[in-house]
């Protein structure tokens, strides 16, 4: 790799204890636990230099770190609780020595690398920025599920020590919430589809990605998926614009 070259990593946050779909991380999605799928997702971009798993260290999350060492994965274990995000963050990013850490939730198994790849190249174009991403409410046009957040290293301790104790669990609140405080841009889609729901947070959700999954090709983007639209039964047909 190129030295002048910025390191940017991907922190795949993951946790056992979820409320509206119970274990949903642990769920699986053709065989394979839904995390484990977001990981094999971004392990296609190539824009990242590295994929890793962050998760805390409350003990129910051992089971994740054994199925990672089980993977080959790396996880990297920060914060004592599943609420403390930002510990768990910084710890991800220090361990990796990134100048960049991209933020993807284990409940985006849709997450498309083209997507995550835009983003970052977008930082890359200019890595004074503080915060790149494309989910920033009023400015979404991806599906929800294809969310991608790029946190300079800079930006990502200097939100340690300053948010308040109740954006801990989304730290990059703060920066939506406070944009004038930050460089931001937000990469958007060529058409509006920020109405779109592929996330997975509840049990239609799983339904919707399990029912998709076997009909898309290895690496498919979401391109793929809305060209599902025209083989959807009735119930799917609202994933769908």
């Amino acid at each position: 790799m190129d030295d002048d070259r910025a390191r940017v990593v991907a922190a795949l946050q993951v946790r056992v204890n979820s409320s509206r779909l119970p274990r949903k991380a642990l769920l699986p999605i053709e065989g394979r636990a839904m995390f484990l799928r977001c990981w094999e997702r971004l392990a296609l971009c190539r824009e990242l230099d590295a994929v890793v798993v962050a998760t805390s260290l409350d003990p129910s999350n051992d089971l994740v770190e054994a199925l990672c060492e089980r993977e080959r994965i790396r996880c990297v274990r920060g914060g004592f609780t599943d609420l403390n995000v930002i510990d768990r963050l910084v710890e991800a990013r220090e361990r990796t020595n990134a100048d960049a850490l991209v933020r993807v939730t284990s409940d985006c198994p849709m997450i498309d690398p083209a997507v995550v790849g835009a983003v970052v190249a977008r930082w890359r174009q200019d890595s004074s920025l503080d915060y790149v991403s494309n989910v920033r409410p009023g400015f979404r046009t991806w599906p929800d599920g294809l969310d991608t957040e790029v946190v300079s290293r800079e930006c990502l301790l200097g939100l340690r020590g300053r948010i308040p104790q109740d954006y801990q669990e989304e730290p990059t609140r703060f920066i939506w919430e406070h944009p004038k405080g930050f460089k931001i841009v937000d990469v958007r889609a060529t058409l509006d589809l920020g109405h779109l729901r592929w996330v997975v947070d509840e049990a239609p959700d799983l339904a919707f990605v399990r029912w998709a999954w076997p009909h898309l090709p290895e690496g498919f983007g979401g391109l793929e998926v809305l060209a599902l639209r025209e083989h959807a039964p009735p119930e799917m047909k609202r994933r769908f614009p």
